[in-house]
């Protein structure tokens, strides 16, 4: 498979299950349980500069893979961004 057709997977091809339960898991580790769906979605559309996300099963595998990536590098809920704010250093 060449760059471009992996780039291509990414691109399409939806998050997968482990990923999905990857970025519960950092959220759960900021403090975010799953009370706050909304904070939660929020939170990940300001990451990756959605305007707004309904579900994390929407994300592709490049989008989900750069969000955990971006969550980790997090230390506490309270460095989470607003809607709408990739937040500090946060922009790709």
């Amino acid at each position: 498979m060449s760059r471009a057709e992996y780039l291509a997977v990414l691109d399409s091809e939806p998050a997968t299950p482990n990923q999905r339960g990857a970025i519960m898991r950092e959220f759960s580790r900021l403090g975010l349980g799953t009370q706050d769906r909304a904070a939660r979605l929020a939170a990940c559309a300001a990451l990756l500069g959605l305007d707004e996300l309904d579900t994390t099963g929407g994300l592709t595998m490049g989008q989900a893979g750069r969000l955990v990536g971006k969550l980790r590098r997090l230390t506490g809920r309270s460095e989470l961004p607003a809607p709408g704010d990739p937040g500090p250093g946060q922009q790709d």
